[in-house]
């Protein structure tokens, strides 16, 4: 399936069989996890439904984005889990973010990773206890690093301050290309890959 890279947001849904993979995945991230020392605690400052729960949302919605943007998702065990950043398209590193609202919302700063050059965001419209059953996301679009950092936004959304930018402020997924060619050098960088205004 394509998608319409200059519409905001995109409406995904995943089939159920993809969401029975995502969900086995997070199983076996899990047992992983456990028989390397490591912990599956939640570390999140708010209520979850479960920590489970809350890891499938997020797998589900980067094997999303990875199939808005036609790459395939590449399922990994890895033991300290990724290096910042979730995807790469055309050599951006993207790290990707997923969250009930339609906000891109890093707690703090720090937690956009220094390693990954944008963020790519997708609202989860599923439910959250058991978000394997309802699969469904709207892509709102991306933001470089340095954008994020430039033009955010401080607000509680009940759970303390967060540093965010509203979706329909992020730009579309169409111009990630060009920005993938400014960073390699095939293009000279342009100021058009900022945060879009109002």
């Amino acid at each position: 399936m394509t998608y319409d890279l200059t519409q905001k947001p995109i409406l995904v849904e995943l089939t159920k069989e993809k969401a029975a993979e995502v969900k086995e995945f997070c199983h076996e991230v899990e047992r992983h996890k456990l028989a390397n020392g490591g912990d599956w605690a939640n570390t999140f400052r708010f209520p979850v439904a479960t920590i489970m729960a809350t890891s499938i949302q997020g797998f589900l919605g980067e094997v999303a984005i990875s199939q808005v943007l036609g790459i395939p998702y590449k399922y990994e065990l890895k033991a300290n889990g990724d290096d910042g950043w979730d995807l790469d398209y055309h050599g951006v590193r993207i790290q990707t973010k997923v969250g009930k609202g339609p906000s891109l919302i890093f707690y703090e700063l720090k937690h956009f990773k220094t390693t990954a050059d944008a963020a790519i965001f997708a609202e989860f419209l599923g439910n959250r206890d058991e978000p394997d059953l309802d699969p469904r996301f709207k892509v709102w679009g991306w933001c470089a690093r340095e954008d994020f950092v430039n033009n955010y936004e401080v607000r509680d959304f009940g759970f303390g301050d967060n540093h965010y930018i509203s979706g329909p402020k992020l730009r579309p997924l169409s111009s990630l290309r060009r920005y993938a060619d400014a960073l390699s050098g095939v293009m000279p960088p342009s100021r058009s890959f900022h945060v879009q205004q109002g």
